[in-house]
């Protein structure tokens, strides 16, 4: 069985059409070592790859940005590029607890909760690519991944799908 390294050591990339061949070059040029694990999302199959030395070890079905991709603050719109994942938040909560916030509040989702819920476990995100998802852009905007709050995170629509 393949173990989970630790979450420092995966990289993350949302792309609409680039391969993990980009992603490898993207590490070059900004000098960070490309990981054994990579987490990959295809915005346009909405799907997320866990790759592990090059090849995918697992995949899931996603919901990406609900006003598509972009990188500037208040767009509600998923960021593209290279990222890392800088924390988890909530390893110690119940695998349905709702997260408001960032913060578990003790709710449990429930079937037919609303559909919007953050449940599970947070994984926080932080731009590795300088004025494109880290820092501010060349037009003065904030184009900061983490500032924007983007993370990983799981949905009670996952709940009610696994009930019905």
């Amino acid at each position: 069985m393949t173990s989970v390294p630790e979450i420092n050591r995966v990289l993350f990339a949302s792309y609409d059409a680039r391969q993990i061949e980009t992603v490898e070059e993207v590490c070059l040029r900004i000098s960070q070592p490309l990981t054994e694990w990579l987490l990959l999302v295809n915005i346009n199959t909405q799907r997320l790859y866990a790759l592990q030395s090059k090849n995918i070890r697992y995949a899931y079905p996603v919901s990406t940005g609900k006003n598509g991709v972009g990188q500037e603050l208040d767009s509600g719109q998923t960021p593209l590029g290279l990222h890392c994942i800088g924390s988890k938040i909530g390893a110690d909560a119940n695998s349905w607890a709702i997260f408001i916030s960032r913060t578990t509040m003790g709710q449990i989702a429930t079937a037919g909760v609303g559909k919007n819920d953050i449940v599970g476990r947070i994984l926080v995100l932080h731009g590795l690519e300088v004025g494109f998802n880290q820092g501010i852009n060349s037009e003065g905007k904030i184009v900061d991944t983490y500032k924007r709050c983007i993370y990983i995170h799981g949905t009670s629509d996952v709940f009610n799908r696994l009930l019905a």
